[in-house]
């Protein structure tokens, strides 16, 4: 470019100090650095902000440094390249003065225009200038505060944190009593927040004490950030709390809704051998009536302590209830052998708005065993109810979580719901109970070998059917029973003994024709070595089926 005469403009000079930055090359950098200044650029503020940044990055920090001294005017750019500088060159010290250089230098120029404008009268304009100045520069800070022609609880507020975090305590300590005493200001959560700091620095458990109480007047509990600072003031005071501060605390979670907080620092005040007064027991009342699981967590304690009878007047006093609390006063009845009062209370439950749950009925039937109450037949009932409902997996739970150890008529309702639902694995875990209770009874063994058949599991079919030819075990033929004008009528699959057969035996042809008309589709699937029509004739001669058509 030279060689053909062609003018220099600065920009080709950034480009190639930016080469000589990226290989490191600071000889060739200054030779650039030299025409610049050969071609009138020595003051051009775009073009030594490029040089300097060319001696930054390749180390020469500090030569950068000088020339940010030299020039006559710097822009923003020039003072973040310098602060880049000093920070990637290890020295992050120098480069956050330079940050708060810079920042000083912008506040000075907002407040310059704030004075220029007349508008150092806006008591909302000065205070901002005070919040400003407070985190670095505190003499201006005050210098500020002084020329202030008003102040507000904003101002005050400013000037008190601002001591307070810059270490300057009994300043900050100052100028609260001054804007309590001689402003007559009403102080804010803020203005008790940064006293308590104070007081925390100094570890000053008189003064805080008095500022605790100024909160406690002025109702500023409600406020969390205040319990807080009040916290740590007396955990940083390392002195034990009276039980004023304990009660004031507990009184400020409380009303601020903070249940959990209040009831963990009351745990504490009692851990520390702290005796509660009425006041203390009073606030904790007041404000946890309220919560409907602190009142159950109450009712559950009383119970599990022995107080039944206090549990259920809590109970009792309690406006809203969650269906958990309705468990754990049953519970209580029943752990107490109160089986009755357990009923009664389920009794009242069901006909209230709260819907029982699963918990409830492990609740009412645990009462009803341990006060000699329930049968298996119960337990039996439950699971028959679930299992038939299609929820295999809770009537399971159920029967493993009985009181007392499941009988054959449970396991044997669990199998038999099983084979409707065509569960296999719940089905051979109760099958294996079964077997365990009663090793020699055919018919679930049959009805194990069914659940398998309708899977297509022929490999465990004909497992069930050897073992029960090996040890010898015949199935019963079920039978059926109906009570009919005081005499029972016993009836077996297929039999045609009855004298009313020809009777019962054509209605029951009418009735099966009216539900397969209706959709009925007959379930011929648990007998693979059995003709369909065989299987299907068998079903409709099933003895249930022919003691209800005697029964019609």
């Amino acid at each position: 470019m030279k060689h053909d005469g062609i003018v220099q403009v600065v920009y080709s000079y950034r480009y190639l100090l930016r080469v000589g930055a990226d290989v490191f090359d600071v000889r060739r950098g200054k030779e650039i650095h030299g025409q610049l200044i050969l071609s009138g650029f020595s003051d051009d503020l775009f073009a030594m902000t490029s040089v300097m940044s060319m001696h930054a990055k390749c180390g020469e920090i500090f030569e950068a440094y000088k020339m940010f001294v030299r020039m006559p005017s710097r822009d923003l750019v020039a003072w973040n390249t310098l602060i880049a500088g000093f920070a990637q060159n290890g020295l992050p010290n120098r480069a956050l003065e330079l940050a708060f250089m810079i920042n000083l230098r912008m506040g000075k120029s907002f407040h310059a225009y704030v004075l220029r404008h007349g508008l150092e009268y806006h008591v909302n304009v000065v205070t901002a200038l005070l919040d400003m100045y407070a985190a670095d520069w505190l003499e201006l800070h005050a210098r500020v505060f002084d020329r202030m022609a008003s102040r507000n609880v904003v101002s005050w507020n400013s000037m008190i944190d601002g001591y307070a975090q810059n270490e300057e305590s009994e300043g900050a300590l100052d100028l609260f009593q001054k804007m309590i005493d001689k402003e007559g200001l009403e102080p804010t959560n803020v203005t008790v927040m940064g006293a308590l700091h104070a007081c925390a620095n100094l570890c000053d458990l008189k003064r805080g004490q008095f500022i605790h109480s100024i909160a406690a007047q002025k109702g500023l509990y409600s406020n969390s950030n205040v319990m807080n600072s009040l916290i740590s003031m007396y955990c940083k005071c390392k002195r034990a709390k009276t039980l004023l501060s304990w009660n004031t605390m507990i009184l400020g979670y409380a009303q601020n809704g903070c249940t959990m907080e209040a009831i963990n620092l009351f745990c504490k005040m009692l851990k520390q051998n702290v005796k509660p007064d009425s006041f203390t027991l009073v606030t904790l009342r007041t404000f946890l009536d309220k919560n409907v699981f602190v009142m159950t967590a109450l009712v559950d304690m009383y119970a599990k302590c022995g107080s039944v009878h206090a549990a259920r007047k809590l109970f009792d006093m309690m406006n809203e209830r969650h269906v958990t609390t309705w468990n754990a006063m049953i519970d209580a009845y029943g752990t107490h052998g109160f089986g009755e009062e357990a009923v009664k209370l389920f009794d009242e439950m069901c006909r209230g708005n709260i819907p029982p749950n699963a918990v409830t009925f492990l609740c009412i039937i645990s009462a009803c065993s341990h006060s000699g109450l329930p049968s298996m037949d119960h337990y039996e009932a439950v699971v028959d109810l679930l299992g038939r409902a299609g929820r295999l997996n809770e009537a399971w739970e159920f029967s493993q979580q009985m009181p007392v150890e499941p009988g054959i008529n449970v396991y044997g309702a669990m199998l038999g719901a099983c084979r409707i639902h065509k569960n296999v694995e719940l089905g051979e875990k109760a099958a294996d109970k079964l077997f365990d209770l009663e090793p020699n009874d055919g018919g679930y063994h049959i009805l194990l070998a069914n659940i398998y058949a309708i899977a297509s599991i022929w490999q465990k079919v004909a497992k069930v059917r050897t073992l029960m030819e090996r040890k010898g075990i015949q199935k019963t033929p079920g039978c059926s029973s109906v009570d009919l004008r005081n005499e029972v009528h016993t009836f077996y699959s297929g039999s045609t003994n009855h004298p009313q057969s020809e009777r019962i035996y054509s209605y029951l042809g009418e009735l099966i024709d009216r539900i397969k008309a209706a959709g009925y589709i007959p379930d011929i699937s648990s007998s693979h070595d059995v003709e369909d029509d065989v299987q299907e004739q068998l079903l409709r001669t099933h003895s249930e089926k022919l003691a209800i058509s005697l029964g019609f």
